[in-house]
């Protein structure tokens, strides 16, 4: 049921718009296109109008031949051209408009339902005057469009004036750069300067027409464009002079600054610099001064350019001449006579030959050219054994140094050894080597035999430097052994009288030791040190060899003496349980007293020979008492 209802709700809503909304819509656009087409046939009468204003204000300037009339007219007739077109279009649309006219019944929809064709008719005029809107706007921007251009025409006595101040601008520019070149000392301008004057008579021949009819526009605005590319041209002609004149100046500058500075080094220190590089430098100051110069004030630059080319090719032969000359004297100075001897003689030959008769062979591009080249490269060879000299010196200063610095380094080692005086031979052989250590630096030879006197000074030194390291370490050794040495002895030789010599010749020794080393320690020559160093070297050996015979010595008497008291033991054990008045017993007391009586005699004996001898005896006895 909903269904059918909505549906009759639409039918009902269109029949309404059929039957009442839509036609009296178009009973009102009918009538609003009447009043339309009286509107937009005004329009298009009005521009109509306005174009043929137009058209007749542009016939003045219809017979211009200059290029500000010719292009701004052909611009007006342009548009104004495209005005008619437009305004055709519209009139076009405006015609083709219909308007039927709807009767008044009751409702519209009786009208249309009487003629429906009228229906069609109205919505064509309503898409007619749509266009028909469109067309007008076109119409109203292309006539403004002419309007301007034509606009454009009645204002050139503005616009040529502008152009007129902006050129005669540009050649007060032109002017000024003239008198700044004329300043600089530029004489040959005339030219340039006449055609400044032909460009301003122009500018002022428009000026005359500024203000009178078109035909005198026409006649001032044809000058002004003849005088405008004028004016480029010649703005760009003397902009490049003075750009030439500019460059040539600094070409000129840098040229002259390279002969001053060759000129008073020569100057400054005459013989620094060979003679003959006197005649390219005086050629080239000439060239500079006089030649270039004229070239330049008469506006030749090219001219100017090439004598300043051929002056500083002369500079160039000068300065490298004078280079090489300098580096040949420092070579051979510096020359050891060895290393580098054949190279820096046939370099000097080379630059000798270069120098002779340099003057009379200039003049010439090509010679000075071939003469430039062979001095280059004279230089160039020069300073290339300049630093292969440099490196065998500094080889040879490398070599040298750390020859001295091994030889220093083992002196004043040996010094805080020993310290030498200077009358010491060894003193005065290192004094020799560290003055020839100068000479070793500048010569291969001479740093040969510094090599080899210094390997011969260390030959030398290094066995003296050897024993006395073995001296001070003896010392120290000996006194931290010899105290306990003669404690040793001591206790070894207590017990036997024979056995003191060693102790007291060991005692000695010691002191002997102290009396040594203090000679040492004060010797400041080889020959006071050798003394002290062979004692040290004797007491070690000596007292080591009467610590063998004393260790032997004590050893073997206190072997033969506890050799009866086991004997004796035996003896006693043997004899143990005898009653006192046994034969037996009386004898072995007798052999006791005996052997201590021997005993006795071995330790007060004051050679070891009879100790020994003693000891024997009681040795014998005791045997004899224990069988």
């Amino acid at each position: 049921m909903q269904s059918l209802l909505s549906a009759v709700l639409v039918i009902l809503i269109i029949f309404v718009l059929l039957i009442i909304f839509v036609p009296a819509w178009l009973e009102r656009r009918a009538r609003a296109h009447a009043v339309l087409r009286e509107q937009f046939a005004a329009d298009i009468q009005a521009q109509e109008r306005a174009a043929r204003r137009l058209e007749l204000s542009l016939s003045p300037y219809a017979r211009g031949r200059s290029a500000h009339f010719v292009a701004r007219v052909d611009a007006a007739r342009e548009r104004l051209a495209s005005v008619r077109v437009l305004v055709g279009d519209a009139a076009a649309t405006l015609d083709a408009l219909r308007l039927p006219v709807v009767y008044k019944y009751l409702l519209p929809v009786q009208h249309f339902a009487l003629v429906p064709r009228d229906a069609g008719a109205i919505l064509a005029d309503t898409r007619a005057v749509r266009r028909l809107r469109g067309q007008l706007t076109a119409v109203a921007a292309a006539a403004a469009a002419a309007e301007a251009a034509v606009g454009e025409l009645t204002a050139l006595p503005q616009t040529l004036a502008e152009e007129r101040r902006a050129l005669a601008a540009q050649l007060d520019g032109v002017d000024a750069t003239l008198r700044a070149e004329r300043a600089a000392g530029i004489e040959r301008l005339s030219d340039l300067e006449g055609e400044l004057n032909r460009l301003r008579a122009l500018l002022a021949r428009q000026q005359t027409c500024g203000d009178g009819p078109p035909a005198m526009l026409d006649d001032g605005a044809a000058a002004l464009e003849e005088a405008a590319p004028g004016a480029t041209a010649l703005a760009g002609q003397v902009a490049e002079v003075a750009a030439a004149r500019v460059r040539l100046d600094e070409r000129l500058r840098a040229v002259a600054t390279d002969l001053d500075d060759i000129q008073a080094g020569a100057k400054a220190t005459p013989a620094a610099a060979p003679s003959q590089v006197r005649s390219p430098l005086r050629r080239a100051a000439a060239l500079l001064n006089e030649s270039a110069a004229e070239h330049r004030r008469a506006r030749d630059f090219a001219a100017a350019e090439a004598d300043i080319a051929a002056a500083a090719r002369l500079v160039v032969l000068a300065r490298d001449a004078a280079a090489a000359a300098a580096h040949g004297r420092l070579l051979a100075d510096r020359d050891d006579g060895v290393s580098l001897a054949a190279p820096i003689a046939d370099l000097r030959r080379e630059l000798g030959e270069l120098l002779d008769g340099l003057e009379n062979r200039l003049g010439s591009a090509s010679r000075e050219a071939t003469l430039v080249a062979r001095a280059g490269d004279i230089r160039r060879r020069a300073e290339a054994l300049l630093s292969r000299q440099d490196e065998v010196i500094a080889a040879l200063d490398r070599d040298a140094s750390a020859v001295q610095a091994r030889l220093a380094h083992g002196w004043e080692a040996a010094r805080q050894l020993l310290p030498l005086a200077a009358d010491d031979p060894l003193a005065r052989r290192y004094a020799a080597l560290a003055a020839a250590t100068d000479e070793a630096r500048r010569s291969p030879t001479a740093l040969e035999a510094y090599r080899r006197d210094a390997a011969a000074f260390e030959a030398e030194m290094a066995p003296w430097v050897t024993r006395v390291q073995a001296g001070r370490q003896l010392v120290a050794e000996l006194r931290a052994r010899l105290p306990q040495q003669i404690d040793a002895a001591i206790q070894l030789a207590a017990p036997w009288a024979c056995l003191q010599e060693h102790v007291a010749f060991i005692h000695q020794r010691a002191l002997d030791f102290e009396s040594a080393q203090s000679q040492l320690a004060r010797a400041s020559r080889r020959r006071e040190a050798e003394p002290p160093l062979d004692e040290l070297a004797d007491i070690d050996s000596q007292v080591a060899e009467r610590m063998t015979l004393l260790g032997y010595q004590a050893d073997r008497l206190r072997f033969l003496e506890t050799g009866l008291g086991e004997i004796i033991a035996l003896a006693e054990a043997d004899s143990e349980g005898l009653p006192p008045d046994d034969p037996a017993l009386v004898r072995r007391n007798k052999a006791i007293r005996l052997i201590a009586q021997y005993s006795k005699q071995a330790h007060a004996a004051q050679k070891y020979e009879d100790a020994s001898l003693a000891l024997s005896r009681a040795a014998d006895v005791a045997n004899r008492a224990a069988l």
